[in-house]
């Protein structure tokens, strides 16, 4: 009878369910990954969180519109005292009145309507962000049997080879948890900088109706559509990081170390990519 050879089949039997549930949970962590990015950025700004939002917007209202309306005051003073300075005396006409109240009821109204524009830009941007995940939906969920894919290779494999799987295995999972933080710090980074951005929204806003100052109020608008969009392209990322997913785990079936060190690169890279997709919306949109 051979001991060792018994032994060695006792370890690998008491091995093989720990791989399959290792395998069997991997999936689930990617899936996770992917909900998670689907209901964090499947939200506005409104209803991330409607207190939070709710105590900025009047924050916003009481503290840093004041500000908004001595800047416009002065932006508009200064537009028109530079229109009289540029006219001689005979060249006065009602034109430069008229053309003032207008930039003040203009600027008066954009006060008045800040958020209400912010929140048009962002319902823009989420409207496309829930196109996104309802397409992606589907088929971004992953229901293979990863274990039954490789049952056969498992079979062959010893106590040594099997712990050494488990443990890649479980590499694997932390990467895949990772990247499901990742998420979550991404988006809620996200969040906190348009709650800064809407709050402070009134005083870009004074400044667009001067062409000299209006570059202020421009970027601004660069700005906040480049954080609404920012929430499609995270979530192009996830989607593709899902089907890239697939590709590797499931198509390469050839070597399990192959597909488990490509998963691992994919995961690194989406992670990588999430943190830069801020990046990408700004270069898109050349918001400085």
């Amino acid at each position: 009878m051979d001991i060792a050879g018994a032994i060695s089949d006792a370890i690998a039997n008491l091995l093989r369910p720990a791989v399959k549930s290792a395998m069997d949970g991997l999936f689930e962590t990617v899936n996770k990954s992917v909900e998670i990015a689907g209901n964090e950025l499947g939200k506005d700004p409104e209803t991330w969180n409607s207190s939070l939002f709710s105590l900025l917007r009047t924050i916003s209202v009481n503290a840093v519109v004041p500000i908004a309306i001595i800047i416009l005051t002065f932006v508009i003073s200064y537009d028109l005292i530079s229109s009289f300075l540029d006219k001689s005396a005979r060249d006065m006409d009602p034109e430069i009145v008229i053309k003032f109240v207008f930039k003040a009821v203009i600027g008066v109204f954009l006060l008045n309507h800040t958020f209400d524009i912010t929140m048009g830009v962002f319902a823009m941007g989420q409207n496309v962000v829930n196109k996104t995940i309802e397409i992606f939906g589907g088929s971004s969920v992953i229901t293979a049997d990863l274990y039954e894919m490789y049952s056969e290779e498992i079979e062959k494999m010893g106590p040594g080879s099997l712990l050494s799987l488990l443990i890649e295995l479980m590499f694997m999972k932390i990467v895949s948890v990772v990247v499901s933080l990742a998420v979550m710090a991404v988006t809620m980074a996200r969040m906190i900088e348009i709650y800064i951005y809407c709050s402070a929204a009134p005083i870009p806003f004074a400044t667009l109706t001067n062409r000299e100052w209006g570059s202020v109020g421009t970027n601004y608008i660069k700005n906040i559509f480049a954080l609404a969009f920012q929430a499609f392209f995270m979530m192009l990322c996830v989607g593709i990081y899902s089907e890239l997913v697939k590709n590797v785990m499931i198509s390469n079936l050839d070597s399990m170390l192959f597909s488990i060190i490509n998963f691992a690169a994919v995961s690194i890279v989406l992670v990588l990519t999430l943190f830069k997709c801020g990046n990408i919306s700004k270069s898109i949109f050349n918001a400085m």
